[in-house]
């Protein structure tokens, strides 16, 4: 698929520069659609201090942006947004990263049905941060889209 890709990879480069908040969250959802699906994140990975650049929903949305990239990869995406997801017994880390994560892992899972919808289940989502929480709910209904559980047969 990455073959196929036929996108002027210097009009992404040339964006790079400009810090605004508008114009660096656009390039992340730019880049995501460009490779949606292909698993190809080197330009995230090239630029990863975009990620500690980004504050707010625009780290959301970083974040949220590599489960687009690798929709239908799997096991891939948890283990790339892994770092930004609460682990047990560690301090909560930005809940924008938190929700963003799961978001990611929802947006890569979309409509996978039963597949991923327990390891939404099985996170302690009751003491989540609100925003965190919305990227939770977030990444478990696009997860869950498929299913045909109904909510009470969830988790």
């Amino acid at each position: 698929m990455i073959k196929s890709l036929k996108y002027d990879t210097n009009f992404l480069k040339s964006q790079q520069s400009v810090k605004t908040s508008t114009s660096h969250t656009a390039l992340a959802i730019c880049n995501s659609l460009i490779h949606l699906g292909s698993a190809s994140d080197s330009f995230i990975r090239s630029n990863v201090e975009w990620i500690s650049w980004s504050m707010g929903w625009g780290r959301f949305i970083m974040i949220s942006s590599l489960g687009v990239i690798h929709k239908g990869h799997g096991e891939v995406v948890i283990k790339i947004v892994s770092p930004y997801l609460p682990a047990a017994g560690n301090e909560h880390k930005s809940a924008h990263q938190e929700g963003g994560a799961f978001y990611a892992i929802g947006l890569s899972y979309s409509n996978y049905g039963n597949r991923i919808t327990n390891y939404f289940m099985n996170h302690n989502h009751n003491t989540m941060d609100p925003v965190a929480a919305h990227g939770f709910c977030l990444g478990l209904g696009l997860a869950s889209m498929g299913s045909h559980r109904k909510g009470k047969d969830v988790g």
